[in-house]
């Protein structure tokens, strides 16, 4: 992927990026909408049929303020349901560290928390994969405002998942401590 030193309307924000990890994505970027990779968040084993894509933030410049949309690494090049707006920068960078814990799965790429628990209970994917998965999954906690109606489930859907028999008391627990950042946030 080719990459440029950073530009945007922000220069505050493209510094902070850039000193974390994230690189400026110049074959998307327009003059109204920089983009920015996390290559960290890339699946480890992939195969070069995979088109995969990393954490990807878009920072769109054509109104009076910034306006930031989060796209979660993926395995696919589908939509991805887990994705996230941020009205400003601000709200953008106080989820950074949440942002920057996500992975791309390591298969079933659009899968939810419960979906994940089901699939490994049908033996179509091992613990591991099951339990790396979701320590790294988009959790966002319920969203009591309805802003975010699409992702409000995701960590409800961890304990539906403990309910049903689907994750064992210590999963359950590690599962959670890896949302809990998502969820002091909001």
């Amino acid at each position: 992927m080719k990459t440029t030193p950073p530009l945007t309307a922000t220069p505050e924000l493209a510094s902070l990026l850039a000193g974390r990890g994230w690189l400026r994505a110049t074959e998307l970027n327009t003059p109204d909408c920089t983009v920015w990779d996390y290559a960290p968040s890339l699946p480890e084993q992939q195969t070069p049929e995979q088109k995969v894509a990393p954490t990807t933030i878009f920072i769109d410049h054509t109104g009076d303020s910034e306006f930031c949309f989060v796209e979660p690494a993926t395995r696919t090049t589908l939509w991805n349901t887990y994705s996230r707006n941020f009205g400003c920068p601000e709200d953008l960078i106080r989820w950074l560290p949440v942002i920057e814990n996500w992975r791309a799965p390591r298969s079933h790429e659009h899968e939810s928390p419960l979906g994940f628990a089901r699939l490994r209970a049908r033996g179509l994917i091992s613990n591991s994969e099951m339990m790396e998965t979701l320590e790294h999954f988009p959790h966002v906690p319920v969203d009591t405002d309805g802003y975010v109606p699409s992702l409000s489930g995701t960590i409800g859907e961890l304990h539906q998942a403990y309910r049903a028999k689907l994750l064992s008391k210590k999963e359950f627990k590690v599962l959670m401590a890896a949302s809990r950042h998502a969820d002091l946030l909001h």
